[in-house]
């Protein structure tokens, strides 16, 4: 009995060391203590990776509040990508590619007006513009 009950608390010791090894999700409470509350955080729907976005200021037509957000990646422990813009916004839309819009400040002409707008695929990780 006194094995059968060694063997089952050394089984059940592997298997906690193991699960926090591999662990795939991380709560409100973990993330704000990883990153700080200066960040809005996004999980994806499979809650892999994390989209932690920070506006800086208010946005008002005659100014543009610089936007900074990066993609966590949980089960790596990572940041995957990192970006200040301008102005704009992202968010998901779908569990591995989030969608990125910028907003210019003076438009001169029309050159350059493609790139305002474009999806990131983070398993490839790769920019995806209108054009492809």
């Amino acid at each position: 009995m006194k094995i059968f009950l060694k063997i089952l608390f050394v089984n059940l010791i592997a298997v906690l060391l193991f699960s926090c090894a591999n662990k795939t999700t991380l709560t409100s409470e973990e993330i704000y203590s990883k990153f700080g509350n200066k960040y809005i955080y996004d999980w994806n729907i499979d809650s892999t990776y994390i989209l932690a976005i920070n506006q800086k200021g208010k946005i008002s037509a005659a100014h543009l509040s610089p936007l900074e957000y990066f993609i966590y990646d949980i089960q790596n422990d990572s940041v995957l990508i990192k970006e200040t813009l301008s102005g704009g916004n992202v968010k998901w839309v779908s569990p591995s590619l989030i969608q990125v819009n910028i907003v210019p400040g003076n438009i001169i002409d029309d050159e350059g007006l493609e790139n305002l707008k474009y999806k990131f695929d983070i398993i490839k990780n790769k920019k995806i513009t209108s054009g492809e």
